[in-house]
């Protein structure tokens, strides 16, 4: 099982400490003109305060980032790149001020233990650094399977001396991941977005022309099931069943059709994928960027072809398929990776073969859609 602790920070971006950040970006090999650049961009700022209908008197501003900014978030990052170092056994995933720490166990006893002196570790770096961790805010959870959970395993872990909640599904980066990573309270989270940007825009259709209401129904409807469907797509059949039929109403509400009309004319008259035809798309273009970028490279490094291991050639080793690594459960063939690559073995060898083309979207988005008519 693998415990992980979802780490919150108070006003993480406002307490940045700029001199902290000059000595980084000094020590990262940055040149004297670029840091100067960079501190007259963060150095001279003041703030005021509302309160009351009156403002206080301006203040200057000795810490933290401008918010809003492109700047603010790639320098509050490079702030925070040394933070793994400190970890001896867990890892860190961080995307801005979103910090995971997560490490696997056999008991949860042990998996505590590792945490705390890793936690540790993670708290003296942030109070050396100035930043302060949120610990009412910060919580843990236990992920496995249900056989491994069934005992309700207990996480004991403290941060700045208070004890972290354990919780059985937390937000991270907008998705919803619960301890059995069933994804069923992401699908409930999906349908509730589209459900609501729906009825917006059927209070309001009376004033759209028909294409302009096509294009707000797929901004502000079908975009929530693009997002990080490649992570959540492995979820059960039901889920994908409740999705599809949301999408339905989603056409539906788009051309002003009827109950009685077909949903594959729908779909063919719009131009839509299917939410199964929208995944395969997504996952292969996932793994398509993976081999013409060469990044990230945790999962490049992953990625074996025929060619690699057969000397003699094969028509496998000629049209670039991915040798799939054995899997001896169903958590390892449910694996963004895993799934990418045996949808990718699926497509015809003209698809393959264009996998340099700039073009190569637009032709695998054609062919996914002919499949589904």
């Amino acid at each position: 099982m693998v415990g992980t602790v979802f780490l919150d920070l108070s006003a993480a971006f406002d307490l940045l400490d700029h001199e902290l950040l000059i000595n980084k970006l000094n020590s990262y090999g940055f040149e004297t003109s670029a840091t100067e650049w960079i501190k007259s961009y963060l150095d001279n700022r003041s703030f005021t305060v509302l309160f009351n209908g009156s403002y206080s008197e301006k203040q200057k501003l000795c810490c933290g980032v401008p918010q809003g900014s492109c700047l603010g978030p790639l320098l509050f990052s490079i702030f925070m790149n040394d933070l793994p170092f400190v970890l001896k056994h867990a890892t860190i995933a961080l995307y801005a001020d979103d910090s995971t720490i997560y490490m696997s166990g056999t008991n949860a006893h042990h998996l505590s233990q590792d945490l705390n002196d890793e936690l540790r570790a993670v708290e003296n770096w942030f109070n050396v650094n100035r930043l302060v961790i949120n610990a009412e805010k910060t919580k843990c959870m236990m992920l496995g399977s249900s056989y491994l959970l069934k005992d309700s395993p207990v996480l004991n872990l403290s941060v700045s001396g208070s004890p972290i909640e354990q919780v059985s599904e937390a937000k991270l980066l907008g998705v919803v991941v619960d301890s059995k990573m069933t994804w069923n309270n992401q699908i409930k989270q999906i349908l509730g977005k589209m459900g609501r940007s729906m009825a917006m825009v059927r209070q309001c259709q009376k004033y759209m022309p028909g294409n302009i209401k096509k294009m707000i129904v797929e901004s502000l409807v079908l975009s929530h099931l693009d997002y990080c469907a490649t992570i959540w797509s492995n979820t059960t059949e039901s889920n994908l069943n409740k999705l599809q039929i949301a999408q339905n109403k989603a056409a539906r509400l788009a051309l002003n059709c009827p109950f009685t009309t077909s949903i594959t004319t729908m779909h063919h008259q719009l131009g839509w994928l299917s939410v199964r035809g929208r995944i395969k798309y997504l996952l292969i273009n996932l793994i398509h960027n993976i081999i013409i970028n060469k990044r990230p490279e945790i999962l490049y490094s992953n990625l074996c072809f025929f060619s690699d291991v057969h000397q003699h050639s094969t028509r496998q080793s000629s049209e670039s398929r991915f040798l799939l690594p054995s899997c001896r459960s169903g958590y390892g063939q449910g694996r963004v990776q895993y799934r990418a690559m045996v949808a990718w073995n699926s497509l015809p060898q003209y698809l393959v073969k264009q996998i340099n083309t700039n073009n190569f979207s637009k032709r695998l988005r054609l062919f996914i859609f002919t499949q589904q008519r």
